[in-house]
């Protein structure tokens, strides 16, 4: 069975509560296993969601100059992102935090598994954070652009915070 032991007895009635919609939706009176494994999908997703939406200002502008550097087609460095970061403060006027902060927010959404990022050594040179993937990518900026701060920048293009982005096919 696709439901698992380990899951609390709350959990398992909202994913076959879900499962029931989703096969409702098929026009089927049966819950069929494809609908038990969506319906946990789809609470983790709307999970993920719902956390976004919690987040403060701040770790949503870093959440969107990511999206926004990660767009660029090149390695998406905290740097690059950082730079990103600054004009989206300047454009919607709000103070902007400083270097360390900025990765330390890009750490926290690493750890909520909102984007994935990896520490590359560079010997005698340092080490560089690079953002290289962010799940969900449609959906978070929806939610992101919906916030009442965010929405003076949402029909500005993205090319006006990063001038370098390449039209994707």
């Amino acid at each position: 069975m696709v439901l698992k032991n380990t899951e609390t007895p709350g959990r398992l009635s909202t994913v076959l509560r879900v499962a029931g919609e989703l096969a409702e939706i098929r026009k089927s009176s049966i819950v069929e296993e494809s609908d038990v494994r969506a319906a946990r999908d789809k609470i983790e997703v709307d999970g993920v969601l719902e956390m976004i939406k919690a987040l403060p200002t701040q770790s949503k502008i870093v959440l969107l100059a990511c999206i926004y550097s990660l767009n660029t087609g090149t390695k998406c460095t905290v740097s690059i992102m950082y730079n990103v970061y600054k004009k989206l403060c300047t454009a919607i006027d709000v103070d902007f935090l400083t270097h360390r902060r900025v990765i330390d927010l890009t750490n926290e959404l690493d750890q909520m598994g909102i984007v994935t990022s990896t520490l590359e050594y560079k010997g005698g040179h340092g080490r560089n954070r690079i953002v290289e993937k962010i799940s969900l990518i449609a959906a978070l900026l929806e939610i992101l652009l919906q916030d009442f701060r965010l929405q003076t920048i949402a029909k500005v293009p993205q090319e006006v915070f990063v001038p370098h982005i390449k039209k994707r096919n």
